[in-house]
């Protein structure tokens, strides 16, 4: 009877209608709920234990999925869902550590594929790109930046470090005298552009006597020898740093001995310097102890004993 009263269309959705409104009444009853959520349950898990009902379940969900995202109030909705559930998931530390730990292991294989590196690298250079148009990101990707390195040059041997990493690279560009005229140009642009600001000028004089007050104290002179002294030791262990010194001092002198009186001056220092010297009995006795020495290397050769013989001779005629 039930069967061919089914066949009716009106029957049959006066009965699902029936149906339903039974069963939202029942759901009103907290056991029956939990004893409908239960059979629901376990009717699930045995029936997931079916590989063609999981293929299939997976199918209807995924093809549901696609047409609710059809909808951009869904999309809106699910996003905001989700966004709370991550918001409320990660106030507790055990999830956070446990997402940190799939993500770093996602990304481990993930960046074994050559492919793959290749392509994050191209979108975070894309990124950054779209991102550094923006003149607001540009000035807080400095900022950040700015207040890392201060952080990090806390750390004395980081600072150390920083600072070899700068000298070795300055070195380096340095032997291009291309590098060299731009690096001159740069800063005297530079420096004539700063000077336009009197509180910059201020604040350079205000440096130019705080030095020359300092270099008044005799400790502070001595510490600041002392600092450049180890600072050039260590430089000097580099060969390519020796040679470049070098090349800087002998074209140095060689310009300063073009000026007659940069060697008026040198004469003039050497020979008071040598004056003063005299004055010591020691340097003195050391001076004689030299030229006797080497008047007696020279004597050992043949050629320097003729000609001193002959010089005897002509002095007595």
């Amino acid at each position: 009877m039930r069967q061919q009263s089914r066949l009716d269309g009106d029957y049959s959705a006066a009965e699902q209608e029936r149906n339903t409104d039974e069963r939202r009444q029942a759901r009103l009853d907290p056991e029956y709920r939990a004893a409908e959520q239960g059979r629901n349950t376990a009717g699930h898990r045995r029936a997931r234990l079916d590989p063609g009902y999981v293929a299939e379940e997976q199918e209807r969900n995924t093809a549901g999925r696609r047409r609710a995202r059809l909808d951009p109030g869904y999309v809106a909705e699910e996003q905001e869902r989700n966004t709370v559930g991550h918001r409320r998931a990660r106030l507790d530390p055990g999830y956070v550590a446990e997402e940190q730990e799939r993500n770093t292991a996602g990304r481990r294989r993930a960046r074994m594929d050559l492919g793959y590196v290749a392509e994050e690298q191209e979108r975070n250079t894309a990124g950054r790109r779209r991102a550094r148009l923006d003149p607001g990101y540009v000035a807080e990707e400095q900022e950040r930046n700015t207040v890392e390195h201060r952080r990090a040059r806390l750390d004395p041997g980081y600072a150390t470090e920083e600072q070899e990493r700068n000298t070795a690279r300055r070195r380096g560009a340095r032997m291009d005298p291309g590098y060299v005229a731009e690096e001159q140009e740069r800063n005297t642009a530079g420096r004539l552009r700063a000077r336009l600001d009197p509180s910059y000028v201020e604040e350079e004089q205000r440096n130019t006597a705080g030095r020359r007050r300092a270099r008044l104290d005799p400790g502070y002179v001595a510490e600041e020898q002392e600092r450049n002294t180890v600072g050039h030791r260590r430089a000097r262990l580099d060969p390519s740093y020796v040679a470049e010194e070098q090349d800087r001092n002998t074209a140095g002198r060689r310009r300063a001995r073009l000026d007659p009186n940069t060697v008026a001056e040198e004469q003039g220092r050497n020979t008071a310097g040598r004056r003063r010297a005299r004055l010591d009995p020691g340097i003195v006795a050391e001076e004689q102890e030299r030229n006797t020495a080497g008047r007696r290397q020279a004597r050992l050769d043949p050629d320097y004993s003729a000609a001193e013989l002959r010089g005897m001779l002509n002095n007595t005629e």
